[in-house]
């Protein structure tokens, strides 16, 4: 098996791994990404994922076993077992060889892992990720069932809302580094849609508030005409006037 996987940093835009309940479920399936085999499939059950993918992590395999069922709703991984045995479950990435960029199978082991049933990736394929529910802790219920109800069904849909509301930012930019701003300084994004609308806020009231500071600061800093201190000699005369003729007897 290979050292590592390619990640690509459009993850960062993707609208189902945005949709994780937390940044937690975030990396998860992110590290979990490197750990696939050439057929982008591993072990399934949360004990050997937690062994795998979280070993210094103090994380529990229940709390894995939550993350899993939430990713794996969301059409990022599906898990299956064969032949009707229940103690071996399987997982795999359906999108895994779309965003391995020069993957060569000949060149790694086969894989061990036997692959899923064939009505199971049809059923995937027919399947509107948009349309499934994400199990999410009490906390956050209010805030999803508001984001449900409102205007924007969905976060893409929100996205697609603010560029029409903010055509002078690049929606897709803001949202990434409001993800930097709040990894930085180790704050979780609970509600995506309010931390979104809040940043292009701001953003929009720092360009305009540059803006005003750029024109006030060219009033401010026209330069002064010096008014020139004439200048008398001591005899009292100044430069460019006339002498004084001497009368003639």
């Amino acid at each position: 098996m290979a050292r590592g996987r390619f990640i690509s940093k459009s993850i960062s835009l993707d609208g189902k791994v945005n949709a994780l309940s937390d940044d937690t479920a975030r990396l998860l399936f992110t590290w979990l990404i490197a750990h696939l085999d050439c057929e982008g499939r591993m072990y399934g059950e949360a004990t050997i994922i937690k062994g795998i993918v979280f070993p210094r992590n103090k994380i529990s395999a229940r709390k894995i076993a939550k993350y899993l069922n939430e990713i794996e709703k969301l059409g990022l991984i599906l898990r299956y077992s064969v032949n009707n045995n229940s103690e071996n479950l399987y997982l795999l990435a359906p999108n895994f060889e779309k965003h391995q960029m020069g993957l060569q199978k000949n060149k790694e082991a086969q894989s061990q892992i036997p692959p899923p049933p064939p009505e199971l990736l049809q059923s995937c394929a027919r399947e509107d990720p948009g349309q499934v529910e994400v199990e999410v802790e009490d906390k956050d219920k209010d805030k999803v069932q508001e984001e449900e109800e409102g205007s924007a069904p969905s976060f893409i849909a929100y996205k697609e809302k603010m560029e029409k509301a903010y055509p002078e930012l690049d929606i897709n930019v803001e949202w990434e580094r409001c993800q930097i701003w709040y990894r930085d300084h180790n704050k979780e994004i609970k509600s995506p849609s309010l931390a979104l609308g809040n940043w292009a806020r701001k953003e929009r009231g720092f360009q305009e508030g540059g803006k005003q500071g750029e024109q006030q600061s060219e009033i401010t800093q026209k330069p002064r005409q010096k008014r020139r201190r004439p200048i008398t000699y001591i005899d009292g005369s100044k430069p460019g006037a006339p002498e004084n003729e001497e009368s003639v007897p």
